[in-house]
C-alpha cells in the first residue's frame, strides 16, 4: 500500500515533470475506449491542467488535490501502483478531476477517485483511494 502523507511539491511548480501523454489501460470511466490523452497546463488558468483524449472528443480539467486540501493523504493499493509500474521509491502524480457542470462558483474536485500517474512513463489509472471515506467526491473548490 502506498500512502502519500508527505505533501508532494505542487504540480503547478513541477511543470517540466509532467508527462506529455497519459495512457490509461482501462480507459477513463465510464468510457473504456478513452485510453490515450495529452496532458497540458492551462496557461491562462493556473493551477488547472487539462487532459484531452486522442481518440474521442473528450477533455477534462484537473487540479493537484494537495493545493485544495493540504492534509490530503490518499492510500493506493499495491495492485494499482503495480499496474502503472510505480516502484516504492517513485513519487506519483495525483490529479483530481474537476467538475464545472454547475458553474465555476459550484465547481468540485473528485478526491475519492483521482488519477494516479507515473510521472516518467505517463501510465495512469483512475483509482478509488483505499481510505475513500476520509474524502469527498465533490470537494468544493470555493469555500
Amino acid at each position: 500500500m502506498l500512502t502519500l502523507q508527505e505533501k508532494p511539491k505542487p504540480v503547478i511548480d513541477a511543470r517540466p515533470q509532467l508527462p506529455e501523454r497519459l495512457h490509461l489501460k482501462d480507459g477513463l470511466a465510464p468510457l473504456k475506449q478513452a485510453c490515450e490523452f495529452t496532458l497540458r497546463a492551462e496557461e491562462d488558468a493556473p493551477p488547472f491542467l487539462r487532459i484531452e483524449c486522442l481518440t474521442l472528443d473528450l477533455s477534462y480539467v484537473l487540479i493537484d488535490p494537495f493545493l485544495l486540501m493540504p492534509e490530503y493523504a490518499p492510500e493506493f493499493s499495491d495492485a494499482d501502483c503495480e499496474e502503472i509500474g510505480l516502484a516504492a521509491s517513485d513519487k506519483p502524480l495525483v490529479l483530481a478531476i474537476v467538475n464545472f457542470s454547475r458553474g465555476a462558483e459550484h465547481a468540485t474536485a473528485n478526491l475519492v477517485g483521482p488519477l494516479l500517474v507515473h510521472p516518467q512513463t505517463g501510465k495512469a489509472k483512475q483509482v478509488i483511494v483505499m481510505n475513500s471515506g476520509n474524502f469527498s467526491a465533490r470537494y468544493k473548490l470555493l469555500k
